[in-house]
């Protein structure tokens, strides 16, 4: 028995002593670089040009090495490395298991490029071996089936593991000639420990420049923990931090989650930093429009969590910081292109992010040509939007409490809602705006409810001189295909009440008192006047032509007097004339010094207000002369009638008088009254 067990240990150790020879023979003897030859050809059969000019070196002791130097893919290059290196650990091997304790990839350039016919030379390439692997697949079926190896039992599949995976120095190039577009990511530097694709996490670490055509660098970095599940094809993210810079504005991007590939499906959880957007965009070459406040857009930030499958995303939990205002709901996009979103935020200024007003300078020279309004955004848009917004400003207004309900789809928007509060009252309306065509069609309508007027009328014309609250209804339309062109074609029509308003520099009760002295034949009391006037119970109804206002009927009471009149305003130049209509109406009150005879009471007297409304004054509303004229006229005639009349009765008696009265009335022309 000892006999046999020397034997076998003989032998174990001949085998040993050969093994050792071979490793040594193919380590230190045998020159790997004879068979770069081969490799090339080999490669060559797959579509693929490898060039390997560099020499191939290894090692066998302490571990089993491969060194490559300057290897290049593609005869541009698509690809070249100055050095590849590998050490490849033994033992794991006899466990179905490829450990590599250390990959490092030196001064690794790739080149990605687009011609001006739009060919890439990646599908070239990927197309070269599409097109191999179909001869391959031919010539191996025209070929007797040979037996095929049985796959190792589940669980025993091989392994592949990185320990410590190093790039240096890379470059990756991409050049579009069709779209000028040129980025390039430079100084690459890349980190990985315990690399493992059955899905355990492992530490990366990435730093690197990118440029956009001849834009400043931008530095860039990633650093956390990730995991690849190279069966299941599910990418998995744990908290990855991605920084960026700007000169010194930062940019912090941090995800977490995981990404299934085949299909792409990610859930994952998003948090953006607040960072100057402001700042960045130029950086990136996007030009800002020149918005009214220097600092808009200046802190932009988000958090939300993304689901997609199939082409619909969805982004849920949604918190989106810009600058003051914050906001949060949902958001979701469909294979087709839709986009339904739902916003509520605390307040928003939209007048900062709108251009200034122009200076009101005049400048010299011919006006520049207008363009005309580009509605092709909206040719394609499928959206809808519904948003909430505590305090809102638009164009100088203020709302509160806003409600909007928004829907575009093929050059169509609706507004199917929208109601806030304004200016202690409260607003609604719908609109509608057809851009299927290059003359643009518009139509609103809307309420409004006891609005205060002052505080509305500052904000949109600095003009404060009447106050008091306003209801009613309005509608409005218009075409065209630029924005003078939509003013000029403007039609709309206004149904306006309220039960008291403040006119101030204008005296309404002067003006008729000294209508009532004209038709007293007095002199105009001397009284203290209020240089303003208080109406009550006023209606409104008139209509918008372009920038002309016809006042189809004003109504309103002031102190005993009843006005009414019809008017025109040119809102363009402020000029407007409205000859008005006053009666003194009730009782007398003797307490009042400027009344007229009873005769002229609840009878309509001429006033006529006439000017500009930046000129407004007690004395923009005056008797209208021409039309008292002729009242006073007809006044005397009567007056000389009832004068002859008495006359004549007296001296006749009442019988014979009548008949006398008949023949005066036909000389004076007058009718009973």
């Amino acid at each position: 028995m000892s006999r046999i067990f020397k034997l076998v240990a003989a032998l174990v150790g001949i085998l040993l002593l050969l093994l050792a020879a071979l490793v040594f023979y193919i380590t230190q003897l045998f020159d790997p670089n004879v068979l770069k030859p081969e490799l090339e050809k080999l490669a060559r059969e797959r579509g693929i040009a490898l060039y390997m000019p560099g020499p191939i070196s290894w090692q066998w002791y302490p571990y089993l090495g491969l060194t490559l130097d300057n290897v290049r893919v593609g005869a541009e290059p698509l690809l070249a490395v100055e050095r590849l290196s590998a050490r490849l650990e033994i033992r794991p091997l006899l466990q179905r298991r490829v450990v590599i304790s250390a990959l490092t990839v030196s001064g690794a350039q790739l080149d990605l490029h687009r011609n001006a016919r739009g060919v890439a030379n990646w599908e070239e390439l990927s197309e070269a071996m599409a097109a191999a692997d179909a001869a391959a697949t031919k010539a191996t079926a025209a070929k007797p089936t040979a037996p095929t190896e049985a796959e190792p039992p589940a669980g025993q599949s091989l392994q592949l593991s990185i320990v410590e995976l190093r790039v240096d120095g890379g470059r990756v190039l991409y050049r579009d000639e069709a779209a000028a577009t040129r980025v390039q990511l430079s100084d690459l530097e890349l980190e990985v420990d315990n690399l493992a694709l059955g899905g355990e996490t492992f530490q990366i670490r990435q730093g690197a420049k990118v440029q956009f055509n001849d834009l400043a660098p931008l530095q860039i970095g990633i650093e956390g923990q990730a995991g690849f599940d190279l069966r299941q094809q599910i990418l998995l993210l744990d908290k990855i931090e991605l920084q960026a810079s700007a000169g010194k504005h930062p940019l912090n991007l941090s995800l977490s989650g995981q990404v299934a590939l085949q299909p792409l499906a990610p859930e994952l959880a998003v948090t953006l930093s607040p960072f100057a957007l402001r700042q960045w965009l130029p950086a990136l070459g996007v030009s800002l429009p020149v918005m009214a406040a220097d600092d808009a857009l200046n802190r932009i930030g988000l958090s939300a969590a993304i689901k997609g499958a199939e082409g619909n995303w969805q982004v849920n939990d949604l918190a989106l910081q810009l600058d003051e205002s914050t906001f949060s709901g949902q958001l979701r996009l469909s294979d087709s292109g839709a986009i339904k979103l739902g916003l509520r935020g605390d307040r928003f200024n939209l007048d900062r992010y709108l251009p200034p007003a122009a200076p009101e300078t005049a400048v010299a020279g011919a006006p520049a040509a207008e363009q005309p309004l580009d509605f092709s955004a909206l040719q394609d848009l499928q959206a809808q939007l519904e948003l909430a917004v505590d305090q809102l400003q638009a164009r100088q207004l203020q709302f509160s409490a806003v409600q909007l309900t928004l829907a575009a789809a093929a050059g169509q928007v609706s507004l199917s809602r929208f109601q806030a509060g304004f200016y202690q009252g409260a607003l609604q309306m719908q609109a509608n705006l057809d851009a299927r065509k290059p003359a643009a069609v518009f139509n609103a309508s809307g309420q409004i409810n006891s609005v205060a007027l002052q505080p509305l009328l500052q904000a949109l014309a600095s003009e404060a001189r009447l106050s008091g609250a306003i209801s009613g209804n309005w509608s409005a339309n218009s075409s065209g295909s630029r924005v003078s062109e939509l003013q000029q074609k403007l039609a709309a029509n206004l149904d306006l009440n309220a039960a008291s308003l403040l006119l101030a520099s204008v005296d309404v009760e002067r003006s008729a008192c000294e209508l009532a002295a004209l038709v007293n034949t007095e002199a105009t009391p001397e009284l203290a006047w209020k240089g303003a006037t208080q109406l009550r119970d006023i209606s409104l109804q008139a209509s918008v032509q372009g920038e002309q206002v016809n006042l189809k009927q004003l109504q309103a009471g002031v102190e005993n007097l009843a006005l009414s009149g019809k008017g025109k305003l040119d809102y363009g130049s402020g000029s407007f004339e409205v000859p008005l209509e006053v009666q003194f109406v009730g009782e007398v009150d003797a307490s009042r010094k400027c009344q007229v005879r009873e005769r002229w009471r609840n009878k309509p007297l001429p006033l006529r207000c006439k000017g500009n409304l930046n000129e407004l004054s007690a004395r923009t509303c005056l008797p209208d002369r021409k039309r008292l004229d002729d009242l006073l006229r007809d006044e005397l005639k009567d007056r000389a009638q009832d004068k002859v009349k008495e006359a004549v009765q007296k001296k006749l008696g009442t019988e014979k008088g009548e008949a006398v009265d008949q023949i005066l009335r036909g000389i004076f022309n007058r009718k009973d009254k």
